[in-house]
C-alpha cells in the first residue's frame, strides 16, 4: 500500500516525486507485472483497449491541447487516442510499475512524455492539463479520493476526466470464473480492488468530493471474440498466479476452467465476456 510520504526518484532526466512504499509492496508489484506483462498486452489487446475506443468519443480529443493518463500501462491505450489528436497537442503518460514504461518509452509515441510518477502525488503544477485519463486503474489504488482530487487539481477548468472501473458482476462471466477457480484451489490474487467502487452511488460521490459536480456514467460489456474452449482457457492459465501453480495442481485447475467454459459456451450458449463502468466528469 502507498503511503503519504514524498521521496524523489531519477526516471530518465526528470526528478519527480514518487510516493513512498514499503520496499516489498513495491518489489512484489513490480516483480508480478514483469512476469505478467505478456498476459497484459493479451488482455489489453482483447478487452480493455476496447474501453479506451468506446470512450474516447466523450473526451472530445480533437480540442485537447494537453492530456494527461495515469496508470498508462505500455501505451497502448494511448496509441489510440493519440492520432485523435491534433499535431500539436501533446500526451503526457505515466505509470509507476517499470516494465510498463520501458515499453512505453521504446514506442517512441509522437508529442508523447513518459514519466514514473504515483497517482496521488502528482508532480504538475495545478490547471496544466485539459483531459484526464484513468482507465482501469483507480479501483487498484487505496488512495483513489486522493487521486480524484489531484486530478481535478491539474485539470483546467472546461477539463474533462475518464475513468473506467470494473462493471456489472452477473454481466462479467469472465470475472466470475476467475473468482471461483480461486476460491476452488485457494490461489490469492496478488492483485487487490475497491470493493466500494461497484456502487455507483458510491462512485458519483467520490467524483463530486473531489470538484466534479457533474459526471455521467455507462456500462460497457465486452465479448471476447472467440467461442474456442482451448483459446480461451490458455487466456485464463497464462495469468502468473496460476500459470505457476504445481503441475498437479495446475492440471486440476485446467479441467475445473474447461468445464467452466464448457458450460458456459456449449450449454447456456452464451460469449465470455467482461464489464466496464465508464464514467466521464467535468471540471466546470
Amino acid at each position: 500500500m502507498l503511503t503519504r510520504s514524498i521521496l524523489f526518484r531519477r526516471f530518465g532526466s526528470k526528478v519527480l516525486p514518487v510516493a513512498q512504499a514499503p520496499k516489498e509492496d513495491i518489489e512484489g508489484l513490480e516483480k508480478y507485472w514483469e512476469k505478467a506483462l505478456n498476459w497484459y498486452n493479451i488482455y489489453n489487446s482483447r478487452l480493455s483497449l476496447k474501453a479506451y475506443r468506446t470512450i474516447a468519443p466523450f473526451l472530445q480529443l480533437g480540442k485537447a491541447k494537453k492530456v494527461l493518463e495515469i496508470g498508462g500501462g505500455t501505451g497502448s491505450g494511448a496509441e489510440i487516442l493519440i492520432p485523435q489528436l491534433t499535431s500539436s497537442a501533446t500526451y503526457t503518460l505515466t505509470d509507476h510499475i517499470e516494465c510498463f514504461l520501458k515499453v512505453a518509452k521504446e514506442k517512441n509515441l509522437p508529442n508523447t512524455e513518459v514519466l514514473k510518477v504515483v497517482p496521488s502525488h502528482l508532480p504538475f503544477a495545478g490547471e496544466s492539463f485539459d483531459r484526464f485519463l484513468a482507465l482501469a486503474t483507480i479501483e487498484e489504488l487505496e488512495t483513489t479520493k486522493k487521486v480524484l482530487t489531484e486530478a481535478y487539481r491539474v485539470l483546467q477548468p472546461g477539463g474533462i476526466i475518464g475513468a473506467s472501473v470494473t462493471g456489472k458482476r452477473e454481466a462479467d462471466n469472465y470475472r466470475v470464473i476467475s473468482e471461483r477457480v480461486r476460491q476452488k484451489f485457494g490461489i490469492v490474487s496478488p492483485l487487490r480492488f475497491r470493493s466500494d467502487l461497484k456502487n455507483t452511488g458510491m462512485i458519483k460521490r467520490m467524483f463530486n468530493e473531489a470538484g466534479f459536480h457533474k459526471t455521467f456514467m455507462f456500462y460497457e460489456n465486452i465479448t471476447f471474440k472467440s467461442n474456442s474452449i482451448e483459446e480461451l482457457k490458455s487466456f485464463f492459465l497464462q495469468e502468473p498466479s496460476l500459470a505457476e501453480q504445481p503441475t498437479e495442481i495446475k492440471q486440476k485447475i485446467d479441467n475445473y476452467i474447461e468445464q467452466e467454459l464448457t458450460n458456459l459456451l456449449r450449454v447456456e450458449e452464451t460469449p465470455l465476456a467482461t464489464d466496464f463502468l465508464l464514467i466521464i466528469g467535468f471540471k466546470l
